[in-house]
C-alpha cells in the first residue's frame, strides 16, 4: 500500500482581535486589558504517495487543521459537479470520517479525474476562512467489453445478448446497474451470468419475430470492484428476423423446419452413435462455415472436411452435410455427435438460417449442458436464469 505524504498547503486563518471587558471600569488613566488573539490555524491536505489512488477505501485524501479545527469540506470535480456523500447513479462513492482536527474522504473517486476540495477551518476564537485544494486521481485498470450480436445484425429468435469482458468482474451488481435493454415491442427478459467474464440477456421465451432491440453498455469510468473500472460506453442495435426453428427427433431420425409456425422442410438425419451421443435440449446456430475441417479427439482421431457446417455447441456439435452417411440418415445414428444431413438438405438449410436460429433436439437420452454453446442458457428455466442475475 502506498504511503501517504502530507501536502502541507498552509492556509492561515485570519484572526480579528476582539476587545475583552472586565466586570468593572478600568482605573482612571489606564488602558483596558485586551484579550490575546488565538493563534491562526493551519489547514493541510494529505494524499497517498505518487498521487491520489482512485480506490480510496485504504488510500484516502485527508484534511487536517493545526491550531484549530476543520468545520466543513466540500469536494467537486473540476467542472463543478459535486461529489455525493454516498453511492450516486454513476457509481461514484465517497464517505467522510471526521474529528474536529481531521476529515478523511474514503470510498471511490473516478480515475484520471481532476477534483477540488473547499475546506473551511476555524481557530479558537471562531474566526473562519476557506481554502481550495486541487488534486487529480491516477488512472486505473479498465475492463473492456465485447458485444454479440453487433450493430445492424439480423438474428434468429433464440439469439441472446452476450457481453464478454477482458477480465473477471468483481462487482457484478455494479456492472449490471449500467446495462439497459430497450425493445419494440416490449419483451420480458433478464440478465444472467454464465461465468465471471460473461453476462447475457435472454427473453423469457424466444423473441417475437421482427423485434427491434437496443442494448446500452455504459460502464466507462464506473468502479466495478477491487480497483477495476469499466472501459466501455456504447449502444448496439439489432433486429430479430423471421421465426425459423429446427426440431430434431432422434426417435424418428428426422429434422423438421418451421417458419412462422408452418412446416417448410422435413429431412432425414443421422445423430451420434454410441459413445458420441448427441445432446437433447435447446441449442442455437452461432457459427456458419463452408467448407469446415473437423478433427476428432485423441481417443478417436479423424480429420474430415465438410460443407455447410453450422456450429450449435462449444463441444463440437454441428449441422452439416455428410454424403458418406446418406444411407443411414433417417434410419440409424452413425455420427460423432453432429446432426448429419444430405448435401442438398444441408445446403438448403444453410441458405436459410440466421445466427441465433434455435435447434431443439429430443429423444437422445443425453441432456444439453447450460454452458455448452451460446444457446445453452435456454436449458435453464426462466426462474433459474433470473436467479443468475446479480441484482
Amino acid at each position: 500500500m502506498p504511503t501517504r505524504r502530507a501536502v502541507a498547503i498552509a492556509s492561515c486563518l485570519l484572526v480579528t482581535g476582539l476587545a475583552a471587558c472586565s466586570g468593572g471600569a478600568a482605573p482612571q488613566g489606564e488602558a483596558p486589558p485586551t484579550k490575546t488573539p488565538a493563534p491562526p490555524a493551519t489547514v493541510s491536505m494529505a494524499t497517498p504517495k505518487g498521487g491520489v489512488d482512485p480506490v480510496l477505501a485504504t488510500q484516502f485524501v485527508a484534511f487536517g487543521a493545526k491550531g484549530g479545527e476543520v468545520t466543513d469540506v466540500r469536494v467537486e470535480r473540476a467542472d463543478g459537479t459535486p461529489l455525493p456523500a454516498s453511492v450516486a447513479p454513476d457509481g461514484t462513492l465517497a464517505r467522510w470520517s471526521k474529528t474536529p482536527q481531521a476529515w478523511r474522504l474514503s470510498g471511490v473517486l473516478a480515475p484520471k479525474t481532476a477534483y477540488r476540495a473547499t475546506v473551511t477551518g476555524r481557530n479558537a476564537d471562531g474566526v473562519e476562512a476557506r481554502r481550495t485544494f486541487a488534486f487529480t486521481t491516477n488512472d486505473a485498470p479498465r475492463i473492456q467489453t465485447r458485444v454479440n450480436p453487433g450493430d445492424d445484425q439480423v438474428v434468429g429468435v433464440g439469439m441472446p445478448i452476450q457481453l464478454r469482458f477482458s477480465r473477471a468482474v468483481p462487482d457484478k451488481a455494479a456492472l449490471e446497474r449500467h446495462l439497459s435493454i430497450k425493445t419494440v415491442p416490449p419483451v420480458t427478459g433478464s440478465w444472467g451470468w454464465a461465468d465471471d467474464v460473461t453476462v447475457l440477456w435472454r427473453p423469457k421465451t424466444f423473441w417475437p419475430a421482427g423485434t427491434k432491440v437496443s442494448a446500452a453498455i455504459d460502464v466507462a469510468d464506473h468502479h466495478l470492484g477491487k480497483g477495476l473500472f469499466g472501459g466501455t460506453k456504447r449502444t448496439v442495435a439489432f433486429t430479430v428476423g423471421r421465426d425459423l426453428r429446427m426440431t430434431v427427433n432422434d426417435d424418428t431420425h428426422e429434422m423438421t423446419v418451421t417458419q412462422a409456425g408452418k412446416t417448410v422442410g422435413t429431412f432425414p438425419v443421422s445423430l451420434g452413435k454410441p459413445g458420441h451421443t448427441t445432446r437433447s435440449g435447446t441449442k442455437i446456430v452461432y457459427e456458419k462455415h463452408t467448407p469446415y475441417t473437423m478433427r476428432g479427439e485423441a481417443a478417436d482421431p479423424y480429420v474430415t472436411t465438410v460443407t455447410h457446417a453450422q456450429r450449435i455447441t462449444d463441444s463440437g456439435e454441428f449441422l452439416h452435410a455428410a454424403p458418406w452417411s446418406v444411407g443411414d440418415q433417417g434410419r440409424r445414428n452413425v455420427s460423432h455427435g453432429c446432426t448429419n444431413l444430405s448435401p442438398s438438405a444441408a445446403a438448403w438449410l444453410y441458405s436459410r438460417t440466421l445466427i441465433g436460429d434455435p435447434v431443439v433436439t429430443t429423444g437422445t437420452g443425453r441432456k444439453a449442458e447450460t454452458w455448452n454453446g451460446l444457446g445453452g442458457i435456454w436449458n435453464f428455466t426462466y426462474a433459474q436464469w433470473q436467479a443468475r442475475s446479480a441484482l
